[in-house]
C-alpha cells in the first residue's frame, strides 16, 4: 500500500492514492477474518481473483490514461472488467493452479500495462493489436526514443507487490491443499471464457451499445478495443464485388498503343518521401524565431517558377510511414485495410508481383531503384520492393561517410547518395529512383541535439516540437541543395518531394493550434492531423503545371500525366475520379466542392471493388485494366517537348 501511495504522490494522481490501498483492505481484511470465507476453496479463489482484476484493471486503464475512474457508470467499464476477469479464468482454465493464474496474469496485464504507457510516451496512441505486426520494424527505431525508466519500474512494483499480497492470502487460506483440485470449476471457467468469447464475437452487443473503436485512446477498456479491432483485423470484400464490373469500367478505357513503343520524353524521375515532413501551421499558426522552412515557404509565395507546393492528404499519423508509400506507388487508398494495419506486412507479404508506378516505368525502360538510409527490416520492404520489380534496393549498409543527426542519416547525407547513383547510371537509360528518407523520425527528446528553432508564443512548454521543426529546417535546406544541385543537370529531370505523415509531438501542442482538446474534434477538424506537404520540381516546360491539393493515392498518377509518359487504365479511371472526389483518405474525404464527406458516406464501393481486385484477388486478377495503357498524355507538355523521339 505505501508503494501505491508512493507512486500516487510521484504521478500528482489522487486515485493512486486513495483507491487502491482502499480497494485492498476491503479485500484483504474478509479474506483474513472470515471463517466461512476460508472454508470454502472456490468462493475464496474468486474473490481472490476479483481482487486482481480489479487491481489490474485499474492500474492498467489509468496509467495509460484512458478508461479514467470518472467514466464507472458507462457500459465499458462493467464489460472490460469481466474480460479482465475472462482473461484469469481462461488461464485458470488451463492450469487449474490459483498460483500460476495469479502470477502469469499479472505478469501479462504488467507487460501491457508498461507497452501501452510506452507507446504512448513515444508515438502518442497506445498500443493495438496491429501493433505486434510491427514489432520488427519498432525495434529498429526504439533506440531514438527517451524512455522514463524510473516510472516503469515503479509500475512494474507495483504489479508485483499485489502479486505477492494474494499470494500470501493463499496461504493463509486453511484448505489450499484441496483448492485446485476439483476439475468441475476448470469447466465452468471454461464455460465463462467461452460464453464471452461468443458474445464478443458473435453478436453486435459492442455495437448495439454504441461502443466504437477510436485509434487515439483506449476509451473503452485495452481488452475491449482489442476485441473490436481484432473483429475487424480483415479485409472485408466490397459490397457486390465481381470482376465483370472492372471489367466493363476498363471498356471506356481500352489500351490504344504498346507500352514498350513509347518513344517520346522520358525524363529523369526522383521521388523523395521526406519522414514526418510537415507545416503545422495547416492547423493554425504560431510564431517561431527563425523560419523553420524558409524554402518551402518562398516557394510557397511564387517565388520559384519551376517550383509547385500544394497540401498532400495522408491516411496516417505519427506512423505507419509504409503506408504512405503503398499509397503513393500503387495508388491505391488504404481506405478498404483495417485501420492502423500495414498492407506492406499483413497482406501483402507474399503476394508475389505488385504493379505500381514501377511496373509501368520499367516497361517504359526506365532503371528503378529504391533507396532507405535505415535498416532494410523495416516495414518488410525488401520483399515488397521485389514484388514491385524495383531493379536496386538501397539501404543503411549500401552507404559510406554517413553524416547522422540524432542517430539518423541525415537528408543531406541522403541526397549525397541520389547524386551519387544519378552520376553513376547508364546515361542511355532513363533513371527513377524512390527515396524514403529518416531524418525527422519520431522521438524528438534527444537531449544532445540542441533546437535551433523555439517557439516564441509557448517557450519552454512544448521542446519535442521545437525538436521537429529544428529538424524540418534541416530537410528544407537539403532539398534546397538536392534541387540545386539538378538545376545544372541539363537532361529532361523532374523531382517530387512530399511528407509521409505528420509528426507524434506533443499532444498540448496540437491542441493549441486548434484552440480545443483531441476528445472535441470533429472528423472535419480531425483531418487537419492528415495533411503534409508535396512540392514538385522540373527542369522541363509544361503548358499548364498545377494540381492543387491532393491525397497522396493520386499523387504519381498526376506527375506521370503531367510529364506526358503513358498511364494505365487504372490511373486514367482515377484521375477521373478525383474530378469527383480530389482527396481520399481513411479518415475523411473532401469532395470538389471542398465538401468534408465520412468514408462511409462517400460514394466510394467501385473504387473499394478497384482496389480489392488490384491487391487481394490473385485468382481473378485483372492485368489489363492495372497494367495497360492509354496513348501518351501531351495534356501538360510544351511542344518543344511533346513530340521529341
Amino acid at each position: 500500500m505505501c508503494i501505491m501511495v508512493l507512486f500516487g504522490w510521484y504521478t500528482f494522481h489522487i486515485y493512486y492514492m486513495i483507491v487502491p490501498p482502499i480497494l485492498t483492505l476491503l479485500i484483504a481484511l474478509p479474506l483474513l477474518i472470515s471463517e466461512k470465507i476460508k472454508r470454502h476453496p472456490a468462493l475464496f479463489r474468486n474473490i481472490l481473483f476479483l481482487y486482481n482484476v480489479c487491481m489490474v484493471f485499474f492500474y492498467s486503464e489509468t496509467i495509460t490514461k484512458y478508461l479514467a475512474p470518472n467514466r464507472l457508470f458507462c457500459w465499458q467499464f462493467p464489460i472490460s472488467l469481466v474480460l479482465t476477469y475472462s482473461v484469469y479464468l481462461l488461464f485458470y482454465a488451463i492450469s487449474g493452479k490459483t498460483k500460476f493464474t495469479i502470477i502469469i496474469s499479472n505478469i501479462v496485464f504488467a507487460a501491457i500495462c508498461i507497452s501501452n504507457r510506452v507507446l504512448l510516451d513515444v508515438r502518442g496512441r497506445p498500443l493495438f493489436i496491429s501493433d505486434f505486426t510491427s514489432f520488427k520494424t519498432a525495434l529498429n527505431v526504439s533506440g531514438s526514443y527517451h524512455i522514463s525508466v524510473i516510472k516503469y519500474i515503479v509500475i512494474s512494483l507495483i504489479f508485483i507487490m499485489f502479486t505477492i499480497f494474494s499470494l500470501i492470502l493463499i496461504n493463509k487460506q486453511s484448505d489450499y491443499k484441496n483448492n485446485d483440485k476439483k476439475p468441475l470449476s476448470r469447466v465452468i471457467a471454461s464455460v465463462f471464457v467461452i460464453f464471452v468469447l461468443l458474445i464478443s464475437y458473435c453478436t453486435n452487443l459492442y455495437k448495439n451499445l454504441g461502443i466504437e473503436l477510436t485509434y487515439w485512446s483506449h476509451q473503452n477498456g485495452i481488452l475491449l478495443d482489442w476485441i473490436i479491432e481484432s473483429r475487424d483485423f480483415k479485409v472485408k470484400i466490397p459490397t457486390d464485388y465481381t470482376v465483370e464490373n472492372i471489367q466493363e469500367i476498363g471498356k471506356s478505357y481500352k489500351p490504344k498503343e504498346n507500352l514498350e513503343e513509347y518513344n517520346g520524353l522520358k525524363p529523369n524521375i526522383i521521388c523523395i518521401m521526406n519522414e514526418s515532413f510537415c507545416d503545422p501551421s495547416v492547423i493554425g499558426s504560431f510564431n517561431t524565431n527563425i523560419d523553420y522552412m524558409p524554402f518551402l515557404h518562398s516557394a510557397m509565395e511564387g517565388e520559384y517558377d519551376d517550383i509547385i507546393v500544394g497540401n498532400a492528404y495522408s491516411s496516417v499519423y505519427g506512423g505507419n510511414t509504409a503506408n504512405s508509400e503503398y499509397e503513393f506507388l500503387t495508388n491505391d487508398s488504404i481506405i478498404l485495410y483495417p485501420q492502423n494495419s500495414v498492407p506492406y506486412q499483413t497482406f501483402l507479404d507474399s503476394k508475389g508481383e505488385i504493379s505500381s508506378i514501377v511496373t509501368t516505368l520499367n516497361k517504359l525502360g526506365y532503371h528503378t531503384s529504391a533507396m532507405h538510409p535505415y535498416w532494410a527490416s523495416g516495414w518488410n520492404r525488401p520483399n515488397i520492393y521485389k514484388y514491385m520489380g524495383f531493379d536496386k534496393q538501397y539501404f543503411l549498409d549500401d552507404m559510406t561517410n554517413i553524416d547522422y543527426i540524432r542517430s539518423y542519416c541525415s537528408d543531406s547525407c541522403n541526397y549525397r547518395k541520389i547524386i551519387e547513383l544519378f552520376e553513376n547510371r547508364d546515361e542511355n537509360v532513363p533513371f527513377f529512383m524512390f527515396n524514403v528518407t529518416i531524418q525527422n523520425h519520431g522521438g524528438y527528446t534527444t537531449a544532445s541535439y540542441p533546437s535551433t528553432v523555439q517557439l516564441t508564443d509557448y517557450s519552454g512548454q512544448f521542446p519535442q516540437t521545437q525538436q521537429y521543426l529544428s529538424l524540418v529546417r534541416e530537410s528544407d535546406k537539403a532539398i534546397y541543395e538536392l534541387i540545386n544541385y539538378f538545376r545544372s543537370v541539363e537532361e529532361p529531370t523532374i523531382i517530387i518531394f512530399f511528407g509521409d505523415h505528420q509528426p507524434s509531438i506533443e499532444t498540448g501542442f496540437y491542441e493549441k493550434l486548434y484552440n480545443k482538446p483531441f476528445s472535441s474534434l470533429t472528423e472535419e477538424e480531425s483531418l487537419k492531423m492528415y495533411i503534409t506537404k508535396y512540392m514538385i520540381w522540373k527542369n522541363f516546360d509544361t503548358k499548364t503545371f498545377e494540381i492543387g491539393d491532393t491525397s497522396i493515392n493520386y499523387l504519381s498518377a498526376l506527375v506521370m500525366k503531367m510529364i506526358g509518359l503513358p498511364t494505365t487504365s487504372y490511373q486514367n479511371y482515377l484521375l477521373d475520379m478525383r474530378e469527383k472526389y480530389p482527396i481520399i483518405t481513411a479518415n475523411g474525404v473532401v469532395d470538389k466542392e471542398g465538401v468534408f464527406v465520412s468514408v462511409g458516406e462517400a460514394d466510394l464501393s467501385f473504387y473499394k471493388t478497384i482496389v480489392y481486385n488490384h491487391m487481394l484477388d490473385n485468382e481473378e486478377y485483372e492485368k489489363e485494366f492495372f497494367e495497360g495503357s492509354l496513348e501518351t498524355n501531351n495534356d501538360y507538355l510544351d511542344e518543344s517537348y511533346a513530340n521529341i523521339n
